[in-house]
């Protein structure tokens, strides 16, 4: 073994080691559909009736059958992103300091789709209500 290891090196006879790094376990194809035949997801984005993006507003996410519910917010550019969502009929309650309460009605979450939502969101002063 010793004139192997002079003849090749020591590197011939280390092992080598892989690191693989975690992916997800699904991925989003073009078509908005994703690999992962379970769940759905909701993406959204918050704006304002001039289509300005309104960033930091609570989206509160609720099952109409009575499941939990579950809260997000939006980003910098009004967007938000609800993954692991059971296949059913939500409501959306958009929600930010000196804008009214907006709601979006029979949002539809199918198994490995994501469903696509537009929440204007009016000042105070005017109100709002997104019903599908």
């Amino acid at each position: 073994m010793l004139k192997s290891v002079l003849r090749y090196g020591a590197s011939a006879f280390c092992p080598v080691i892989i690191a693989l790094a975690p992916c997800e376990s699904r991925a989003q194809a073009r078509d908005g559909t994703m690999t992962d035949p379970i769940y759905g997801e909701i993406y959204g984005i918050t704006r304002r009736a001039d289509r300005v993006p309104i960033p930091e507003v609570e989206i509160l996410v609720h099952r109409v059958d009575g499941s939990p519910d579950r809260a997000v917010s939006s980003n910098s550019d009004g967007a938000f992103l609800v993954p692991n969502l059971s296949p059913g009929v939500y409501e959306l309650r958009a929600s930010t300091a000196g804008f009214a309460e907006t709601i979006k009605t029979t949002v539809e979450v199918g198994s490995g789709k994501v469903a696509k939502v537009k929440l204007i969101v009016d000042s105070i002063s005017h109100g709002a209500n997104n019903s599908a």
